[in-house]
């Protein structure tokens, strides 16, 4: 059990304490006890930590701070993501106004010469690599010009 318990990395405290009160199953080890990171509640009291009033210590309160966090932390990493491309395309936009172009005129041309770079790319050429950009620009205006188009 000694070299289990290491591996696991379980504290030989709580391993015995949860082990004389589990059965284990058949064909298996005693493998049915607390491990470090400790039961249901202690985890919802580990996630409501530095929360205000009595949200952090009473587990009703806790218990419904820290769902309602959870979920607001699931819709927030969608809306980073949201906004972290809107950004982009007011960068591609401010920067493609520069050469009298728009931003959907742009992205059209974009797709008729056959560049595909995405838009976080796009951004970062038209902020750090104002002469690549240029290029760029360039080739698109040209493909939305020429009679093929």
């Amino acid at each position: 059990h000694e070299m289990l318990l290491a591996a696991l990395g379980v504290c030989r405290a709580t391993a015995r304490i949860a082990l004389q009160g589990w059965r284990a199953a058949p064909g298996l080890p005693q493998l049915q006890f607390q491990r470090e990171f400790g039961t249901r509640k202690e985890k919802i009291f580990r996630l409501a930590k530095g929360f205000r009033g009595r949200s952090k210590n009473c587990w009703r309160l806790a218990r419904n701070r820290v769902h309602k966090a959870l979920q607001h932390a699931y819709r927030s990493r969608r809306l980073k993501r949201r906004q972290a491309r809107t950004r982009w395309i007011m960068q591609i936009n401010a920067g493609v106004r520069e050469y009298d172009l728009n931003y959907s005129g742009f992205i059209r041309g974009l797709k008729l010469a056959g560049i595909e770079l995405n838009r976080k790319v796009l951004s970062q050429l038209a902020i750090q690599e104002p002469y690549s950009f240029r290029a760029v620009v360039w080739s698109a205006r040209d493909a939305l010009t020429s009679p093929t188009s």
